[in-house]
């Protein structure tokens, strides 16, 4: 500090104050910070330790209070020995949690973080304040207070890790017992497959206390959740799919949806009846599988068995920062938790259901190139702003899609009836570059003759910013009309001719001086030599081929990238890098079910009236292909 001490020589207050705030910077840095995240990411015990792995419960003074959170799945029946014996598996899941303490600092920092969510106007949710009581804040509603207390529950619970179990399963006779021990793990939280020779009736799970533990800690399961092995079964998403969550919005909108707005605002119109017609007529089972996280499985099962049919819920298993488990997406956890309905029902035939704000379309495709056989149907709905940069474009973009899947996939005309499978691999490449020039563009709202007529400055003055559409925004505006032509005197006519004269001489007695101009630009590459390009692509690698015909399909369809402000003034083309993305993810799909010869019904939707008709049919058609296939 010797160097600082005397550049503030004739100021030391100054310096001393500097070097305080550098000290505080950086111990907020390395020591404050650091200890939040390791609060908010690791279970607690009572005594306030983190654990970081399982431990036996008679070495650790566990919570008296501490209770089992039963998660209902399903059982199902596997007949061996052509059909002579039975066996049974039953799936169980299950948590070990301690109620929620306010006082814990770590839910002290979680409350307080849920207010500045929660409170109206706040351009700054991230930031932390020191209240800690959410009943002394000003400005909150008291029934939204009410609401999120009762829904951020789950999260303030303290896991406890490694508690002894011991599970027993009860048929219809005194007999019919099938005990297993098992350990939690260093969450809490217990999953598996039990095998047993009879119909379970009943589950116990008691957890394995010494004898000084002063409290019994079990739970008796009694409604449980028979599936059987043949026949349909949907597989569904939860948020934006059967439920509005806004998970493509900004954070404080999406808390608001998840922990504060009733159950009314969460339906989605059309998604029950449709549920509901395929349980009713044909005797459908229902799995929903999401990335919400597990704290928020007694909000989730009281609105779908109020809204949907009973089956089993499968959420993600929160571990670490709390906004982000509700704000990121793992396409791989929701398809583990696919793959294993999909491997314990081999003869059930599944449709899938889920939405465009996360990567349920790529996750849907590889499984059914996994599970052709099984997977008959993938519908994903287009929930707001998800689709286009736009938001009005959204079902322009939605039936572009479509009619892209129909002539790719299917190969058939758009507004065709007749139901026809897809098209063979081996020209799958020729069939891209040939039918993808075919599709119209996007309509695009241009000025009409009477805007363009009127002054700019009118124009501009009448008309709102906020409902000009995009052209008029992104193009420049008409040049002014010229003045009425200045006539000039027969002296100034003559004057300006001579001036000409005299430059012309000068120029022409200077030209052997000048130096040689220099070699004119090459020919922009047009749209037409773009599509040459792509079509000549014998000598392309597979990656290279992909991306000519990404790039063929965003020249045909209208989404072309321009590289300057010109080009998109010389095209009139709106630039919408969403509609672009999601063509592309079309097409690869495209691309990964023909590889795999795979058979399957594809569409987004934005009705569900129009996936209760698909349904039906497809439903139909396989009843009446199954003979022949056998």
């Amino acid at each position: 500090m010797e160097g600082m001490d005397n550049g503030n020589s004739g100021n030391g207050s100054n310096g001393s104050k500097r070097q305080m705030l550098y000290d505080f910077v950086r111990k907020t840095k390395e020591v404050y910070i650091p200890n939040i995240r390791q609060m908010t990411s690791k279970p607690y015990m009572p005594d306030g330790m983190a654990r970081d792995g399982p431990s036996d419960i008679s070495n650790s003074q566990y919570p008296e209070n501490m209770f089992i959170q039963y998660y209902p799945s399903y059982y199902t029946r596997n007949d061996i020995n052509d059909g002579r014996k039975a066996l049974y598996d039953v799936v169980i899941r299950l948590n070990i949690l301690e109620p929620g303490d306010i006082t814990r600092r770590r839910n002290r920092v979680l409350l307080s973080l849920c207010k500045q969510y929660l409170k109206p106007g706040n351009s700054d949710p991230d930031a932390i304040q020191s209240e800690t009581d959410l009943s002394q804040a000003k400005g909150f509603n008291e029934e939204e207070l009410e609401t999120l207390t009762n829904r951020i529950q789950g999260f303030l619970c303290a896991r406890v890790p490694g508690a002894p179990l011991l599970i027993t399963l009860h048929g219809d006779t005194p007999n019919d017992i099938h005990k297993i021990e098992i350990q939690a793990d260093n969450i809490g939280y217990v999953e598996t497959s039990v095998m047993t020779e009879f119909e379970p009736r009943r589950i116990n799970i008691t957890v394995q206390t010494p004898d000084y533990f002063p409290a019994i800690v079990t739970k008796d399961v009694s409604n449980l959740t028979y599936i059987k092995q043949d026949g349909w079964g949907l597989i569904s998403d939860i948020d934006d799919t059967i439920k509005h969550t806004g998970i493509t919005g900004n954070k404080k909108s999406m808390f608001r949806n998840v922990f504060v707005h009733e159950f009314e605002r969460w339906k989605i119109d059309g998604m029950p009846s449709w549920y509901y017609t395929l349980r009713d007529v044909y005797n459908f089972d229902f799995f929903y599988v999401s990335n919400s996280p597990l704290q928020l499985y007694p909000v989730l099962v009281n609105f779908i068995e109020s809204n949907y049919p009973r089956g089993p819920i499968f959420l993600k298993q929160y571990t670490g920062n709390f906004m982000k488990s509700l704000m990121t997406s793992s396409a791989n956890r929701k398809s583990g938790k696919i793959r294993s309905i999909l491997e314990d029902f081999p003869n059930k035939k599944f449709i899938l259901v889920g939405d465009s704000g996360e990567q349920d379309l790529e996750a849907y495709t590889k499984l059914a190139c996994e599970f052709p056989d099984q997977i008959r149907a993938i519908f994903i709905r287009c929930c707001s702003n998800s689709l286009s940069d736009f938001s009005v474009e959204d079902k322009n973009i939605m039936k572009t899609l479509n009619e892209l899947i129909q002539r790719l996939y299917f190969n058939k005309s758009v507004g065709s009836s007749t139901t026809s499978l897809p098209i063979s691999r081996k020209s799958f490449r020729d069939d891209l570059v040939d039918n993808i020039r075919k599709i119209p563009p996007l309509p695009l709202r241009r000025r009409t003759t009477a805007e363009v007529a009127r002054p700019v400055d009118s124009f501009a003055r009448d008309t709102p910013v906020s409902r000009r559409s995009t052209t008029d925004r992104l193009r420049r505006p008409p040049p002014p009309i010229p003045n009425k032509r200045i006539q000039l005197s027969r002296e100034q006519e003559e004057s300006i001719m001579a001036t000409r004269h005299l430059n012309s001489d000068d120029h022409r007695s200077n030209a052997d001086e000048s130096p040689k101009r220099p070699p004119a630009l090459p020919p922009r590459r047009t749209d037409s030599t773009l599509y040459d390009t792509i079509q000549d692509k014998s000598s392309l690698s597979p990656s290279a081929s992909s991306i000519s015909s990404s790039a063929q399909s965003s020249v045909s369809e209208g989404f072309f990238i321009p590289s300057s402000q010109n080009d998109m003034e010389g095209t009139g083309t709106i630039v919408d890098k969403r509609a672009d993305n999601w063509q592309g993810r079309v097409i690869n799909a495209i691309d990964e079910l023909k590889s795999a010869n795979v058979n399957v019904h594809f569409a987004f939707f934005m009705e569900p009236e129009l996936c209760l008709e698909d349904s039906l049919s497809i439903i139909e058609s396989t009843k009446e292909r199954t003979p022949s296939e056998k």
